[in-house]
């Protein structure tokens, strides 16, 4: 009788961490385009379109956390003059 041997990985909590991050981004999100129609309908324009510039980096931090790592660890080799 021959015993088959299963070994069975620990989890890492990464699917966790990802939902963490993916419901962060919506609240963050949110809150940041509810502000800027608040700066749009007293027309501040300037802290309108920075509103929503932030949010844009926000969303993509959250939902492409990849790429953005990416282009961090370029800039820093563009800086840093590394390889």
């Amino acid at each position: 009788m021959l015993i088959e041997m299963v070994s069975l990985a620990a989890p890492t909590g990464a699917a966790f961490r990802d939902w963490i991050i993916t419901v962060a981004g919506i609240f963050f999100s949110v809150i940041l385009v509810l502000r800027s129609l608040q700066y749009y309908a007293q027309r501040e324009w300037g802290t309108f379109f920075g509103h929503i510039g932030v949010s844009v980096v926000v969303a993509v931090i959250c939902f492409a956390t990849g790429a953005f790592v990416n282009v961090l660890k370029e800039i820093g080799q563009l800086i840093l003059g590394t390889s």
